[in-house]
Parts: structure tokens; sequence; C-alpha cells
């Protein structure tokens, strides 16, 4: 994690932070989904 000296602005791995903010959302999100999918998975196993 860097600081660009022109911008001031957050830089991990070469990208900056918005568009690295906006990528971990998007794993959040997936990764919720994937949860809810489990667990209506497993709920359905439950049931039977």
């Amino acid at each position: 994690m860097t600081i660009d000296a022109k911008t001031q602005q957050v830089v991990i791995y070469g990208h900056p932070w918005d568009k690295v903010n906006e990528f971990a959302t998007d794993v959040k999100l997936l990764a919720r989904l994937g949860e809810a999918v489990d667990a209506w998975r497993n709920r359905g196993e439950a049931a039977s």
C-alpha cells in the first residue's frame, strides 16, 4: 500500500484505492450470495 505523491490517492498493488474498493465490494457481494445459497441448501437438507 502506497500513497501517490501527485494525487495523494492511496494505491494498492498499483491500483487506485477506489478501484480496489469497488472490486472488494463486488467480492463481498459474491461471498454473501454464496453464503446465502449454502444456507438455503443446508436448510433444504435439514428439512428432508
